[in-house]
């Protein structure tokens, strides 16, 4: 981005002139259907950097290559409302340059209307005051890409808080030019934090970037990557680039980074959902690292630290005010997760596998995780959205949340007796009231249910029997057992009632009466009594799904 501003300061006024002195359009209509001014919209952000050299503040942009995170303009911000005048888009770049340096900038006064170069010259000559703004957010898409493998995305147009990033494929080189290869490469701002970025002018080295790391090593071959998928909606965004060339020079024989974008957890609030995945196979065993620069010079001062949740490891990082970034290992479990002198560094040392990461964006309190599964099959649910990944499509995917289910069965007696699923009072093996029959056994025999509690129940023969009450629509699977001298692994079945059955599996050894919601049980044991045994017990087990 900072190559096209420079090189643009002078390109864009030379085929503006030229249009305008003898009517030649050849370069100034191709720079046009180019639409130049999107990749603006979607890289530079309503927040500003501390006041530079020239005692001007900047608006803080996604920095590539060699560049810093202070956005110099070179006049081209104000040269672009004549360039997209007559297209679809003026309305919405109107928006966007009243935001990030015009009429509604916090800038002060003398800092705005594009003050770098011939900024504020373009400004006066085609700033129209008549023009409507529109808010191209809900409008235009979650993201963008170009034809050289650059891909960025933006959640809103709105303030400083807005969330924005990119991710590379780096599908040309240019030789001539103070270039660097960024395939894979990535970075974030979000709420007033550029959390992610990398490598301004130190691109000799590798924890500079944003990228992917090959036993410390990045590309240096002047090799790029590939392009490999790209989808947008409004809400949403799936993006993939491959390595190509670039990484197989540092032993990588394939890799494609993933990135999922969703901006459906709280585009009003500045929140955002967003993943990697790095699927990769390398020549032999190597250590491939996820990496994270968050220490650039210039940049914010961001805090790290480490944690683990749901059984998975975490990272937090806090920036300006209260912004936040958290993210989730999802897989490998035993990825190693370091403060690598500031920066985040997320290894395994495998010849095939693969580096999930997930993280949420916001200000405030970060929220917590529910997380399920394993391997790839893993699940996160944050924020209201759910994460997985499918292997069918070889995508992640993400939606709502899966509603609580309603609680059944037990927990749904327990919720009644109890009114909450997490007091200790209501555990299956609790009797909390002393009466001598756990919860499991009330619950399974409908003991609440009868007439006066814990009485009536019907007498056994002179038979050896066992009688008891059962709720009828109890979930608890009942087995009758008898044993002949009560040890651990000397009970055997007589008959079991399974869940919804109906009728036991041995129906002539029970007897059932009543009607309604309990039913009065007898059973007796088909061993009969034999004098030559000295005992000989029944016992009832129930066993909760």
């Amino acid at each position: 981005m900072g190559y096209k501003v420079y090189g643009g300061g002078f390109l864009y006024p030379a085929a503006l002139a030229l249009e305008e002195a003898v009517g030649n359009t050849t370069l100034s209509q191709p720079l046009r259907s180019r639409t130049p001014w999107r990749p603006f919209m979607y890289n530079v952000s309503f927040a500003y950097s501390s006041i530079d050299q020239f005692r001007r503040e900047l608006p803080i942009y996604l920095p590539t290559g060699v560049s810093n995170p202070d956005f110099y303009e070179e006049g081209l911000t104000s040269l672009f409302l004549e360039y997209s005048r007559d297209h679809v888009d003026a309305p919405y770049y109107r928006h966007f340059y009243d935001r990030v340096t015009g009429v509604e900038s916090p800038l002060a006064p003398e800092f705005k209307f594009d003050q770098h170069r011939a900024g504020t010259t373009w400004a006066v000559l085609f700033y129209d005051p008549e023009l409507e703004s529109e808010d191209p957010t809900g409008v235009w898409p979650a993201a963008i890409e170009d034809n050289r493998g650059y891909a960025w995305y933006r959640n809103r147009w709105q303030d400083e808080n807005d969330t924005l990033g990119y991710l590379f494929a780096d599908t040309n080189h240019h030789g001539r030019a103070w270039n660097s290869e960024e395939a894979l490469a990535m970075s974030l701002f979000s709420n007033g934090t550029l959390f992610f970025h990398g490598p301004s002018t130190g691109t000799s080295t590798p924890t500079n970037y944003t990228s992917v790391i090959v036993d410390g090593e990045r590309p240096t071959n002047n090799e790029t990557g590939r392009r490999v998928a790209f989808e947008a909606t409004l809400d949403d965004a799936y993006i993939i680039v491959g390595g190509g060339p670039a990484y197989q020079a540092v032993g990588l024989n394939h890799i494609h980074r993933h990135l999922l974008v969703d901006l459906a957890p709280g585009r009003a609030e500045g929140r955002a959902l967003l993943s990697s995945l790095d699927r990769f196979e390398a020549d032999q065993t190597r250590t491939v690292t996820w990496h994270a620069n968050l220490t650039m010079p210039r940049a914010h001062s961001i805090d790290l630290s480490l944690d683990s949740e749901g059984g998975r490891a975490t990272f937090l990082l806090r920036g300006e005010g209260d912004s936040y970034l958290k993210g989730w290992v999802m897989h490998p479990a035993n990825a190693s997760v370091s403060d690598a002198n500031g920066n985040l560094a997320i290894s395994t040392e495998v010849q095939q596998g693969d580096i999930w990461v997930a993280w949420v964006t916001g200000s405030g309190v970060p929220p917590a995780a529910e997380i399920g599964g394993s391997g790839m099959d893993a699940w996160l649910e944050v924020d209201g959205r759910r994460l997985a990944y499918d292997s069918g499509a070889d995508r992640m995917t993400s939606g709502p949340a899966l509603p609580p289910d309603d609680p059944s069965g037990y927990d749904a007696w327990r919720m009644a007796r109890y009114g909450d699923l997490d007091d200790p009072d209501g555990a299956p093996a609790a009797d909390p009231g002393g009466r001598g029959y756990a919860n499991a056994a009330e619950y399974a025999l409908g003991l609440d249910l009868l007439p006066v509690p814990y009485a009536g129940l019907p007498r056994a023969p002179d038979a050896l029997s066992i009688a008891f009450a059962r709720r009828v629509d109890s979930t608890a699977r009942l087995i009758v057992e008898a044993s002949d001298d009560l040890a651990p692994n000397t009970w055997s079945a007589v008959t079991t009632l399974e869940p919804g059955a109906g009728s036991w599996t041995d129906p002539s050894a029970v007897a059932e009466s009543g009607d309604g919601a309990i039913r009065f049980v007898t059973v007796t044991d088909p061993a009969g009594m034999d004098a030559s045994e000295p005992s000989r017990f029944l016992r009832v087990r129930i066993e909760l799904p």
